[in-house]
Parts: structure tokens; C-alpha cells; sequence
């Protein structure tokens, strides 16, 4: 609350979802650095920030937060209910933390990925003998600049080549909403639909979720 972007209003998206039996979701925001966000979320590429910390972020993510969350609160600690997920950038390190650590992670919300960073799909991978499954949704704004919706289905057609080699068992879903620009506006009307999908397989009747009309800065 109270961020200039305005947010995603997930207390609220949660709780009409949990009148609906779907809203048993402990999401945990975690806040970027601000003007350091860039080389927080940058996995290895000196060529876009210099003494990128992406990989630091992941290890405090999955090492540090995570098992601070499963003993202090009452949460099912295996893979299968265990997600990261996240918007631009945000979405590009969940990207990493997800590839990186599949036995950790499960479930990847990626909205407007950063896909820019990574042209060419160039993500570091892990290779276990038995691919992990794994469910992505991928969300992109056909507002969001000449390239978002393209990059997405790029990615898409690399998701589909890892798995014919054995890297990965994925399942993906993806929406483009054609009005969509990157706001947190739009990440707000998305997020039902993908927890929806995510954690309880559900696509058939979604629960409508409106959101707060679009606010008009000057």
C-alpha cells in the first residue's frame, strides 16, 4: 500500500478467492532495492549491470526466507506447494530461482518478464536425471512495447525445446491481454487467474475478481 505504482492487491484478490475455497495462499512480497533493482534481479550479466547480485537474491530466497516461512508458520513445505513468481524483473529472477532450483520450486507466476536481459534465452540450467515437473503461467500486455508479446512466445517455443531434451517437465499456460501495458494495474487483474491455475488447477470457472478502476495520474 501507498506505492506510487499503486499494487497488486493481493489481500484483497485473496480474500474474495478464499470465499470460493481457493485462497489458502501465504504469498510473501518481498521489496526490491529501488533504483538497485536492476542488478538486484540480474542473474551473471555484467553486460546490463555491472556486479549483478541476482544470484545472492536467489540464495536468500530459497536458503534463507523460505526456511524462516516453513518454521515460523504452518505451511507444506514440499516442492509441490511451493511457488515464486513475480512482474518485469521480478519475473525474470523467479525465472532463474525456478530453472535454478526445481526441487525447491514447482510453480512460477511469470507477468511481463524482462525477457530483454536473456535475448537469447541463454538461462542457466540445472540437469537431474529425472526432469522435474514443473507449471509456468506467463502474462504479457500487448501494451507493453513492440516486443513483450513476442519475446513471450519465443520463450515459449524454448520452453517446448528443454523439454524435448529432457531438461524439464513443464506445463504452461499463457495469457495476453491486449490492452494490457506494464502496470501494476493489470498484474492485479491477472494474478486470480494465474493462482487459480497454479494451485488448484482450475480454468474452467474462475472466480471474477474485478479490480479497482485504474487510477489517472496527472
Amino acid at each position: 500500500e501507498g506505492s506510487g505504482y499503486g499494487n497488486w492487491e493481493i489481500d484483497k484478490k485473496l480474500s474474495i478467492l478464499s470465499e470460493y475455497g481457493r485462497g489458502d495462499v501465504i504469498i510473501i512480497a518481498v521489496e526490491h532495492g529501488s533504483e538497485e533493482r536492476i542488478k538486484e534481479y540480474i542473474f551473471d550479466n555484467d553486460n546490463v549491470a555491472n556486479g549483478s547480485e541476482g544470484k545472492k537474491y536467489i540464495r536468500f530466497i530459497t536458503d534463507t526466507l523460505k526456511p524462516y516461512v516453513d518454521q515460523t508458520y504452518r505451511t507444506k513445505k514440499d516442492r509441490d506447494n511451493t511457488g515464486i513468481g513475480g512482474s518485469s524483473l521480478g519475473a525474470l529472477i523467479s525465472i532463474y530461482s525456478g530453472f535454478l532450483y526445481p526441487e525447491v520450486y514447482s510453480k512460477l507466476l511469470i507477468f511481463s518478464p524482462s525477457l530483454w536481459v536473456e535475448p537469447n534465452n541463454n538461462f542457466p540450467m540445472m540437469n537431474f536425471r529425472v526432469p522435474f515437473k514443473t507449471k509456468i503461467y506467463l502474462y504479457g500486455g500487448g501494451q507493453e512495447g513492440s516486443k513483450m508479446v513476442k519475446r513471450i512466445h519465443i520463450f515459449e517455443e524454448y520452453l517446448k525445446r528443454w523439454e524435448k531434451k529432457n531438461l524439464f517437465d513443464f506445463e504452461f499456460r499463457t495469457s495476453i491481454n491486449p490492452e494490457g501495458t506494464h502496470s501494476e494495474f493489470y498484474w492485479s487483474q491477472e494474478f486470480p487467474r494465474a493462482i487459480e491455475w497454479l494451485y488448484y488447477n482450475n480454468t474452467e470457472n474462475p472466480v471474477e475478481v474485478k479490480p479497482q478502476q485504474e487510477s489517472i495520474k496527472n
